[in-house]
């Protein structure tokens, strides 16, 4: 009995021909392009059982890693349940960085190099990465970082690393905080420096030293070659430059190489990850070979024509045709509501409706918009689950000034907090007023005794206007005041100008400004409001031990890839989110937000939907392409009445005519019955006299 017939029979695997050939191509480099729901994990797994089994590899001799941490335990997990019971060691699995710090702890030891780890868990708190970068940052601006620019400064070093970017090069690499360049340069200073007998490393630096190591010391580069006769990748579009050529190296000279990939779905670009190095691959590779798995097992025929077709705007990418055997399914909905609390009114009841509800998935490109979703279901004691939990919002600058505004209110002669927000309304007040008032400490209302100083005449007016808004505050709703704090304090309009002047993102600033005016809409007290705060912080945490439970999840696009569900939608599909400002400008950043929408899309399985508010004039420009192909505004070689048509011709948007409807659109075709949307010019009364008259209906 072959292999194949092998597996079938005690595992249940039926592989398609690409599978079969990507499983026997065991020499020699190969590609395979598999596009989503084509089984590559699958497929993966029975290529490293038929090296075990019937080439008789050793498991040492088998060198598989992938991108991230769970898709290695997933990758581990499939290969036990596949092949438990058939091979006596495992091979193991595991992330590329894990891979390179194992070659980075040989390279250290032999050249009797001490080193300390600076992220993950680190003791003290102070040697963490982030605290170093935060105080470099004050060091070289005299300023806190925020949020924002800490986590601007943390990709643009990563991208620094995992690109390879030479010293010389790096003011070609935008970045929105303009002190990056200085501030990556002194971060690698004082990490050579902080111990004359220790290194500091970064998990980036795990890389580099690694590729380093492999450059450099030809025992461990011949050591590891010799160990690993086959090198398998997958999700091989994530990796960086750096990655792809830690693997290449180990792999050469015979390149018994086997990279699983989907250009199609590389949406890392920010963090380093190259789609140009595997468009290449047989440039670098004359003889190697490239198979493509394009047949979707996971979503309905509805679902793949318009995602396949929606992905060739892209040109920078293989040209493959992605299709599937499974039903027609039900028609994608693109919906567009006029304000951001009615969408999710919308998705919550549809959530609640649903008995599975471990099959529903909510997407978003920015994790600001969990905050909405979770508010709601927290409200409607629906628990949910968080692949990615990340809480920033709650310690973003615009949550700490609202916050601030507020309990300044309470005590308008606590100047610690006002230092806070003195420039961020329009008192105009000055540095050295401000640096008065704190020397003067805390007493009574700080506008008073400033009132009792040498002011400018325009100061005076805009002081007392202040105040009375301070004291207009602490008496009304959160809803009300945070009103209050936008318009009568002008803080909109410092929130923009402060974006423009720092380089930060203005409408993600926006975004957090509105969630949280969402969240204050149901609280009744400034108290009350910071206490719910609070909790939904609390409520996102906690969310990681309902894995496996029957609730819903909640996860960005990006942190969603390789997950599929029965019911996908996917929100904040708004112009300037999906794509950015950003994207516009660029072409490679566009080509990245379209394959970034088409892995959201390519999650569903059957039920897909696109929303967006705002008012049509707020939708993203991606959604008027998608409406296009699912329901073509032009009507082409209609199917006329008369006519017999084959059953395989008839497909969703297919168009037909009908002797007394005219001209209609199919929506749902199933084997015995079929819904179209007929465009009548005449009266609709002429539609519902024909139907009572044939028994089609007897009520309007």
């Amino acid at each position: 009995m072959d292999y194949f017939k092998q597996m079938e029979q005690s595992t249940g695997v039926l592989l398609n021909d690409i599978q079969k050939q990507a499983v026997l191509k065991t020499d020699g480099p190969l590609l395979l392009l598999a596009s989503p729901g084509s089984g590559k994990t699958t497929t993966l797994n029975m290529k490293i059982g038929y090296l075990l089994l019937e080439k008789k590899v050793k498991p040492e001799s088998i060198m598989a890693v992938t991108f991230s941490r769970a898709a290695a335990e997933d990758m581990a997990e499939r290969f036990r349940q596949f092949f438990h019971d058939k091979v006596s060691r495992p091979v193991q699995f595991s992330t590329i960085h894990s891979f390179a710090f194992r070659i980075v702890k040989s390279y250290f030891q032999k050249k009797s190099i001490n080193y300390r780890l600076i992220e993950g868990d680190v003791e003290p708190h102070w040697l963490h990465k982030r605290m170093a970068l935060q105080q470099l940052f004050t060091n070289k601006t005299g300023k806190k970082i925020t949020e924002d620019e800490l986590e601007s400064l943390i990709t643009y070093i990563s991208y620094v690393k995992n690109r390879m970017i030479q010293p010389d090069q790096l003011q070609k690499v935008k970045c929105s905080l303009k002190e990056a360049k200085d501030i990556y340069i002194a971060y690698e200073e004082w990490k050579r420096n902080y111990d004359d007998q220790t290194l500091l490393l970064d998990f980036d630096d795990m890389l580099t030293y690694a590729y380093e190591a492999l450059l450099h010391d030809k025992m461990i580069l011949q050591k590891l070659q010799k160990q690993y006769d086959y090198v398998l990748t997958d999700e091989s579009q994530d990796n960086s430059l750096v990655q792809h050529k830690i693997v290449e190296k180990i792999a050469s000279p015979q390149s018994n190489l086997c990279v699983v990939a989907d250009d199609d779905q590389s949406i890392f670009q920010w963090r380093g990850s190259d789609v140009g190095h595997l468009l290449e691959f047989k440039s670098r590779y004359p003889n190697g070979q490239v198979l493509t798995m394009t047949e979707n097992y996971r979503s309905s025929k509805t679902i793949v024509q318009v995602a396949n077709t929606f992905i060739k705007r892209n040109k920078e990418r293989y040209r493959k045709e992605m299709y599937t055997a499974n039903d027609i399914g039900i028609p994608i909905q693109v919906q567009n509501f006029k304000k951001r609390e009615a969408k999710i009114r919308y998705v919550m009841d549809t959530v609640k409706e649903q008995t599975n509800r471990n099959e529903v998935a909510i997407l978003y490109r920015n994790n600001n918009s969990a905050v909405s979703v979770v508010n709601a279901m927290d409200r409607l004691n629906i628990d949910f689950y968080m692949k990615e939990i990340d809480t920033k919002f709650f310690r973003h600058w615009v949550t700490t000034d609202l916050l601030n505004f507020m309990r300044f209110s309470y005590h308008t002669g606590r100047v610690d907090v006002l230092e806070q927000i003195y420039s961020k309304f329009n008192a105009y007040m000055k540095k050295d007023q401000m640096k008065w008032l704190l020397q003067e400490g805390r007493g009574e209302c700080a506008f008073a005794r400033l009132q009792n100083t040498k002011l400018e005449a325009y100061q005076v007016s805009k002081l007392k206007q202040a105040k009375r808004a301070f004291d207009k505050i602490n008496k009304l709703s959160p809803s009300a005041a945070i009103t209050v704090v936008e318009d009568d304090l002008g803080y909109r309009k410092a929130l923009e100008q402060r974006c423009e002047r720092l380089g930060l993102n203005v409408d993600r600033a926006k975004e957090i400004l509105d969630a949280l005016k969402e969240i204050a809409e149901d609280e009744q007290t400034l108290k009350g409001f910071a206490e719910r705060l609070k909790r939904l912080e609390s409520k996102m945490k906690q969310s990681k031990f309902n894995k496996g439970e029957n609730v819903p999840t909640l996860s960005t696009f990006h942190r969603a890839k390789g997950l599929e569900f029965d019911r996908v939608y996917m929100i904040d599909l708004n112009r300037d989110i999906l794509p950015t400002k950003e994207d516009n400008d660029d072409p490679k950043l566009m080509e990245e937000a379209v394959r970034l929408f088409y892995v959201g899309m390519t999650r569903a399985r059957e039920h897909l939907e696109l929303l967006s508010s705002g008012g049509v004039q707020k939708e993203s420009p991606f959604l008027p392409q998608i409406k296009k192909l699912i329901a073509p505004s032009t009507v082409s070689s209609p199917h006329r009445a008369g006519t017999t048509v084959a059953h395989e011709d008839l497909l969703p948007n297919t168009t037909i005519e009908h002797e007394k409807f005219g001209i209609g659109t199919i929506i749902d075709i199933k084997s015995d019955t079929m819904t179209v949307d007929f465009e009548h010019h005449g009266e609709k009364e002429f539609i519902k006299q024909f139907c009572v008259e044939r028994g089609l209906l007897t009520k309007v």
